[in-house]
């Protein structure tokens, strides 16, 4: 199985790496892209 994932998000610290990790726990999904798309933090 694979996985594309697209996040929006403005924490700085979660880049694609953070996100695999997370993703390690589904062990069918042997293909990941992920891409970040970082936001304006929120005030």
């Amino acid at each position: 199985m694979s996985a594309i994932v697209s996040v929006a998000t403005g924490e700085a610290q979660c880049n694609p790496g953070f996100y695999r990790a997370a993703l390690k726990r589904f062990k069918g999904v042997s293909h990941v892209t992920v891409e970040v798309n970082p936001t304006p933090a929120a005030a």
